[in-house]
């Protein structure tokens, strides 16, 4: 019995606010824009998908780093110009984040059901705003975005059945991974720019400058580690999925019916695995979002007198007006972008794609905040430092290019 409890206090912590952190930023944008990346290029673009994931963790494991050594978002309060950047680019994006993915739920339940959009996207935020607000605590809140977070595992399952079905397979998949073609480069440098977009996950970021219950650096380590291997594969398998259903067809995914006959051939349970795993992600990043503002917005206003802590911070009333704006706000911006999208389903992904881009250059602000503190922390690393300024570049200029020239 000891040793059961202690393999249970392991896994809690190795599943821990960093592996849902990390989980977190694969929602709608990424499942669009990665079933478009499968559809359009079959297995050759997959080293995209690992290398944007991979970037998102090492930058987590920074803001780790500086959560512990600079005391989080409140020692950010230092530098205020920067911090007011930061929370603007941050709050921007978040909005654009949330609805990107309310617009694709509500599109693809729509799709499936025949309802009208519009009731299912109010449907979506009321659940998600009750969900915070009606939480009993921060504890119970975790529990939900774990479950919501293990769901997304119905992807990884229907690609690895169809790989044990069809073993061949998997050597073109590895061929994806470490390929590099200098000449597809050229011809597909937007759609890449929209990967890195889609691995944008700011809120993802701020999660691990919460002040929640330290665990050692080892301990987040691998609890980020894990969460970058478990969506890589999610990721992967999503473009798996499209690659083996409509490439192979020379069907290139635009509309939200797309999204659905990418799993037409798989089996009568790929659809309503689909669907669980559709809105368990968007859930997740809405949720995590929405935590992200009210503790955000809670640490601005924050007087001395106030109580540190995501626990105050979700129970404020602040928490309750800012995520009912934020709400109002995303809703108002699904039916902005519906209202085109409607008359066109063909604009659909593109439309996602589009988002992705908007959302990283919002919102990669954090980014540099991050690398700003983590040279004044205990930790600094010439090497890691060098590390972070080329991914932080690189993530720049691919997005900049991409507004530029979409």
């Amino acid at each position: 019995m000891p040793h059961l409890l202690l393999r249970k206090q392991k896994l809690s912590k190795l599943i821990g606010l960093g592996f849902i952190s990390t989980c977190s930023g694969l929602e709608i944008t990424n499942i669009g824009v990665f079933t478009y990346i499968g559809s359009a290029y079959g297995f050759k673009l997959f080293w995209t998908i690992l290398l944007s994931a991979t970037i998102l963790a090492f930058f987590q494991q920074l803001a780790y780093i500086v959560n512990v050594e600079v005391g989080g978002l409140p020692g950010f309060k230092k530098n205020r110009m920067l911090y007011n950047i930061m929370l603007l680019g941050l709050y921007l994006a978040n909005i654009a984040t949330m609805t990107a993915n309310i617009v694709g739920v509500s599109v693809i339940f729509s799709s499936i059901l025949g309802v009208n959009y519009a009731y299912i996207a109010v449907l979506i935020g009321i659940i998600a705003y009750a969900i915070v607000v009606g939480a009993k605590g921060l504890s119970e809140i975790q529990r939900i975005l774990t479950i919501l977070t293990l769901a997304l595992a119905s992807y990884i399952y229907l690609a690895v059945m169809y790989m044990i079905q069809n073993p061949k397979v998997i050597l073109d998949v590895v061929y994806g991974l470490f390929s590099f073609d200098v000449k597809l480069l050229s011809s597909s440098g937007l759609d890449i720019i929209a990967v890195f977009g889609a691995a944008a996950a700011p809120y993802a970021l701020i999660l691990e400058l919460v002040p929640l219950e330290k665990a050692s650096y080892e301990e987040e380590f691998a609890s980020i580690g894990l969460g970058l291997f478990f969506t890589s594969l999610a990721g992967i398998s999503i473009s798996f999925l499209s690659a083996i259903t409509l490439y192979s067809n020379n069907v290139v995914a635009t509309t939200p019916q797309d999204l659905l006959v990418v799993l037409g051939d798989l089996g009568p349970l790929a659809k309503p695995l689909f669907v669980i795993g559709v809105t368990a992600s968007s859930l997740l990043a809405i949720i995590a979002i929405m935590i992200v503002n009210a503790y955000v917005i809670y640490e601005y206003r924050r007087k001395p007198s106030w109580p540190r802590g995501l626990e105050p911070a979700i129970h404020s009333p602040i928490s309750r007006d800012v995520n009912l704006q934020a709400i109002i706000a995303s809703l108002l911006g699904v039916g902005v972008l519906l209202y085109f999208i409607g008359s066109n389903p063909n604009w659909f992904v593109e439309s996602i794609k589009l988002l992705s881009i908007i959302i990283s250059l919002a919102g990669w602000t954090p980014l540099l905040a991050i690398i700003y503190y983590y040279r004044e922390t205990r930790m600094r690393d010439r090497i890691v430092e060098y590390v972070a300024y080329v991914f932080f570049t690189l993530v720049m200029v691919v997005n900049i290019m991409g507004l530029i020239y979409y």
